[in-house]
């Protein structure tokens, strides 16, 4: 994430190590256009950057996966300290967190979406967005496509009503019922 604000992008160009089949990603956006060149199995810069540096994927598995990134370490370890901390301090705490963490998402959307707009041809992308293409309904893979998307819906949120938890969870108030015989009813039933 921080490489992102140095002025010269570092998946922008090829570093020798690379390999030969690497391409500027700057390049192939100058020259988008040009239909008639090939370039056989030419990889941009910015895959190259992303799978061999940001994921560390390696070609060959055969000595192992290699030891976890300590960058990628120390931010879980963040992450939990700011849990733990936040869970130390009780549900007072808790709130007020929460009132961050529901509000910063929204104010960050936000400032990339003022960004956005303020782009070249970001008009046009609203109006695509928002301007219905009727002649697409009609089309075979729209509708296959819908049809798959609803499949997987419907199927996760019957496994979420197998689980129970949510109904454990909203039928349970504190010295008025008893949690836990619901809660084995409710896992005996499912």
């Amino acid at each position: 994430m921080f490489a992102s604000f140095a002025s010269e992008l570092p998946w922008a160009k090829c570093e020798g190590s690379w390999g030969e089949h690497c391409v500027d990603s700057s390049a192939i956006i100058a020259h988008a256009g040009d239909r008639n060149k090939t370039v056989e199995q030419a990889v941009s810069s910015s895959q190259i950057y992303f799978l061999d540096i940001v994921l560390k994927e390696k070609s060959q598995i055969y000595d192992g996966i290699g030891s976890p990134d300590w960058k990628l370490s120390l931010w879980l370890l963040l992450a939990w300290a700011v849990i733990f901390l936040i869970l130390v301090r009780g549900v007072r705490s808790s709130g007020k967190a929460a009132y961050f963490l529901a509000i910063f998402p929204y104010v960050v959307l936000l400032i990339i979406l003022i960004r956005a707009l303020t782009l070249e041809g970001a008009i046009d992308g609203v109006i695509f967005f928002v301007k219905p293409q009727w002649g697409e309904l009609l089309n075979p893979k729209v509708c296959d496509f819908i049809m798959k998307v609803e499949s997987v819906t419907c199927n996760l949120k019957s496994k979420k009503q197998k689980t129970g938890s949510s109904n454990i969870l909203m039928s349970c108030r504190i010295n008025t019922t008893r949690c836990g015989r619901k809660q084995l009813r409710n896992a005996s039933f499912h």
